[in-house]
């Protein structure tokens, strides 16, 4: 079995190790590796990707530029509009989203009950799109959406982002509010830059709950 990540840059990434230990374990002879692709090469390289793979996963800044490769999406990909995983099975290609079903595990683990609960999410990529899908079906009351740059966010995401009522605002705002959760979806924190964090700590104290997406390293400074 070959499989693989895609993403511009992949230094950050644990996904070889953590596969090989799911091979291990499932009795797999695999293999999986890193596939850094810059944009100029994105069309060629997944194409070739396509038909020598069994299968990738799908990091930043992809998530959403995979889409039209591919022959099938899952109900939850589409919605969500954004692809982290690509299987090839007999020469037809599907996208799913499992970043939906992650980010729902780890409200449940830490008891995060969101329904009327005011909620910012820090970040508009492929992996926000996934956790605002999820904080909107678990009845979240209030759904901001905090941008460097506003005004300068795709008209996609926009879109998506009025169809469940959000509201996209900037860091100048979050730094005055309050509310029960705080999500960083955003890539400030990730190695090999770690030590940075999105907020101030003041800001970071001021939500019930915060939750980093980053897993490398396992301890963010946020």
């Amino acid at each position: 079995m070959k499989l693989g990540l895609i993403g511009e840059k992949l230094g950050h990434s644990l996904s070889p190790e953590i596969h090989q230990k799911i091979f291990e374990k499932l009795g797999i002879c695999g293999t999986y590796n890193l596939l850094p692709i810059a944009r100029m090469n994105l069309k060629d390289t997944v194409e070739t990707l396509l038909e020598s793979m069994d299968g990738f996963n799908v990091t930043i800044p992809y998530k959403t530029d995979i889409m039209p490769f591919l022959d099938e999406i899952s109900p939850e990909a589409r919605t969500i509009g954004a692809v982290n995983t690509v299987a090839v099975r007999d020469g037809k290609r599907y996208g799913y989203n499992t970043d939906y079903d992650g980010f729902a595990r780890t409200l449940d683990k830490i008891a995060a009950d969101v329904k009327g609960e005011k909620v910012f999410v820090m970040g508009h990529g492929g992996a926000s799109r996934a956790v605002v899908q999820c904080l909107h079906d678990r009845g979240a009351g209030a759904i901001l959406i905090v941008s460097r740059c506003p005004e300068a966010v795709d008209e996609s995401f926009q879109e998506f982002a009025e169809k469940r009522d959000c509201l996209i605002i900037d860091y100048s705002i979050l730094n005055q509010e309050d509310g029960y959760l705080l999500v960083n979806a955003t890539p400030v924190g990730m190695y090999p830059k770690a030590g940075f964090s999105p907020v101030p700590a003041e800001v970071a104290e001021c939500f019930d709950k915060v939750i980093d997406l980053i897993y490398n390293p396992s301890e963010t400074k946020l």
